[in-house]
């Protein structure tokens, strides 16, 4: 199996799929992770630390820096009205950002677009689209894990978004599975007192898919969390670690 993690941040490839990635390389298989944006809303540093903590995070699961993809995309929020994926999706302008008008890597090695064309990419959403074609083809995966439209986040809902414009471009099968992050209620969700995912009840209604790591992969599941230190793994009420669970739960989605 051939697996292809899109996260729009740094941190969202281990939340979501830490466990997937796992069973995949236990199994031979390969896994790619491709990010949309640097994480880059507190800066250029502040996405130069986000990248080694990603990095830190998938040497747990054995997964080098070559199998890191960047499209170089700006982070500037979580709210739609925030976000900068949704407003790049919202218009064909060109978009900046406090720190950049075009795609950057955050530790000076080249963006997705860079590997295509040797040049940077204007941020406008016809270059996104254009560059998650490209590295869609380039990985050539058999599954896909990428963020649900039911997903809060303005950044996590535009990918999903865009995903549905690339595979209708690609128009070859390909299963994707997609992930939840964000919800109404991030108090309560995922539950802190159960070792077992379940999904929010606002979206019991449709078929999850679970996917299950023995002990040792949960362990290390946590420990990659930890990796995150930016992120505050322990706070509000320890949301990021409340993703270390025995399970990881996914929507098979069916795109025509």
């Amino acid at each position: 199996m051939n697996l292809l993690v899109i996260a729009p941040h740094q941190d969202d490839e281990i939340l979501s799929a830490f466990l997937l990635m796992h069973n995949v390389l236990e199994k031979n298989g390969t896994v790619n992770i491709l990010y949309a944006t640097n994480g880059d809303y507190r800066g250029i540093d502040y996405a130069y630390t986000r990248y080694y903590e990603s990095l830190n995070a998938l040497s747990l699961l054995g997964i080098c820096e070559d199998h890191m993809l960047y499209l170089g995309y700006a982070d500037t929020g979580m709210s739609k009205e925030k976000s900068f994926l949704m407003r790049l999706r919202s218009t064909p302008e060109q978009q900046n950002s406090p720190v950049s008008s075009c795609t950057y890597h955050p530790a000076n090695k080249e963006t997705v677009h860079s590997l295509h064309t040797e040049t940077q990419a204007e941020y406008t959403s016809q270059n996104f689209l254009d560059d998650l074609v490209y590295a869609i083809r380039s990985c050539s995966p058999s599954l896909i894990a990428a963020p649900s439209i039911f997903d809060l986040h303005g950044d996590h809902y535009a990918c999903a978004m865009y995903l549905y414009d690339a595979l209708r471009i690609i128009n070859h099968p390909i299963k994707v599975l997609s992930y939840l992050i964000h919800t109404e209620n991030e108090d309560v969700w995922p539950n802190r007192k159960s070792d077992i995912f379940q999904p929010p009840k606002n979206l019991t209604t449709f078929h999850w898919i679970y996917v299950y790591g023995n002990k040792e992969a949960v362990s290390a599941k946590r420990n990659a969390i930890s990796a995150f230190s930016s992120q505050s793994p322990s706070a509000d009420n320890c949301f990021l670690y409340s993703f270390a669970k025995q399970n990881e739960l996914f929507l098979l989605e069916s795109i025509q």
